[in-house]
């Protein structure tokens, strides 16, 4: 089935050569297709970078139709590969039935992108963004797959005369996790995520086009409710559970247009209460008392880019985040015995972006790196360097 699937894209990649999507009657197809290599001069992120790697690739191909003029259909299929994340298997993405009841009220079920922030649901799209990583401390590329929801979406469009249009998105449900996915990676400082339940998740977000020409302000708020096994990276075994019944996540975003000229910012903050249940079974103990814990992190950007010509756009983007606000100068760190760099992740970007067709561009990519706090410890076993330079290059196809 997945040889099949490929040859689809294979086939419809094939055919794009006139950058206009292929139609099969009342059928849209769209699709893309991306390949890309990243290198630094220290510390392995995202894949095995201080070697240089090609484990960076994504392909896609997505099909709608209108069934009548209020309802249409969708879904995608999707693989990419990241490192020993994702390994090119092609799963469904997203798939849906849209119903445009009228403009102030649509309804969604089946599986999509989670409305949050300016990116979530377009972080595939090479096309519509100049640089080849968005901004981590905001979208971590390791959690692109846990930003989707199963259930039942509500959006519309609201006239608020000479204040503007209001764009609103609500949303409720569930996923499935894949522990051997993004989010087990992301977790591994942790240690080995065995399974993972998500009891609920819902959110909305508000988009204000403003009486401002080109003012765009956003809010995003999602919750979902979480409960991970793990397994530390010990022997004997120590077995955890970790439960955080209300992790919340909150967006708050600005981007304004003038002429070839973009500006963003966005704001990001996720909070919730952990408890962690631990299982010394193994080690011939009695179980300790639950421990209790917060989560709290941010992060942030601020990001320009202009396109100088039909074929040519550059930008750069200065992204923040902390683990842990409280510890922006890394004592509690420091305290554990880690390097106090580990407390914070500080990325200076240059992107340039090059449009060789209407259906072929390149992009070229420098990130000056200061700390380490979105790097996996498991991908580094000897240990870190506080300033670090990443170098990344992607081709992309789509039609």
């Amino acid at each position: 089935m997945k040889k099949i699937i490929m040859d689809v894209v294979i086939m419809c990649l094939a055919l794009a050569g006139t950058a206009h999507p292929f139609a099969a009657g009342d059928i849209g197809i769209h699709g893309f297709a991306s390949t890309g290599y990243m290198k630094s001069n220290h510390n392995n992120y995202l894949i095995p970078t201080e070697e240089g790697s090609f484990e960076f690739n994504e392909a896609g191909i997505n099909f709608t139709a209108s069934v009548t003029n209020n309802i249409r259909v969708g879904m995608q299929l999707y693989s990419f590969d990241l490192g020993d994340v994702g390994n090119n298997d092609m799963k469904l993405d997203w798939a849906f039935l849209d119903y445009q009841w009228k403009e102030e009220l649509g309804i969604r079920p089946g599986k999509f992108k989670t409305p949050f922030g300016l990116y979530n649901e377009l972080q595939d799209y090479d096309m519509l963004r100049t640089s080849v990583l968005l901004p981590q401390s905001v979208y971590n590329r390791f959690l692109r797959e846990t930003m989707v929801v199963q259930g039942l979406g509500l959006y519309g469009n609201v006239s608020a005369g000479a204040a503007g249009t209001l764009a609103y998105d609500a949303y409720f449900g569930t996923e499935d996790i894949d522990t051997e996915g993004g989010l087990g990676k992301f977790a591994s400082a942790q240690g080995i995520l065995k399974n993972c339940t998500i009891g609920h998740i819902f959110g909305g977000r508000i988009k204000w086009k403003t009486p401002l020409d080109g003012l765009l302000l956003s809010s995003s708020f999602l919750e979902f409710e979480i409960v991970y096994d793990m397994e530390a990276r010990t022997e004997p075994v120590v077995k955890m559970e970790v439960s955080v019944p209300e992790w919340q996540l909150f967006i708050f975003s600005a981007k304004y247009g003038m002429g070839d000229m973009t500006i963003v910012g966005e704001y990001s903050r996720q909070s919730g209460d952990v408890t962690i249940t631990q299982n010394l079974s193994n080690l011939g103990l009695p179980n300790p008392p639950p421990m209790e814990a917060g989560i709290y992190n941010e992060g942030y950007y601020g990001m320009i880019s202009y396109r100088f010509t039909d074929w040519f756009e550059a930008g750069t983007y200065y992204s923040v985040y902390y683990p842990d606000p409280d510890d922006r100068d890394g004592e509690n760190q420091a305290a554990m015995g880690k390097p106090d760099y580990t407390a914070w992740q500080k990325d200076w970007t240059l992107s340039t972006r090059f449009d060789i067709t209407d259906f072929w561009l390149v992009k070229l990519e420098v990130h000056f790196i200061d700390g380490v706090a979105l790097c996996a410890d498991a991908d580094n076993p000897d240990g870190y360097e506080k300033d670090w330079t990443l170098f990344a290059v992607k081709t992309t196809f789509n039609f």
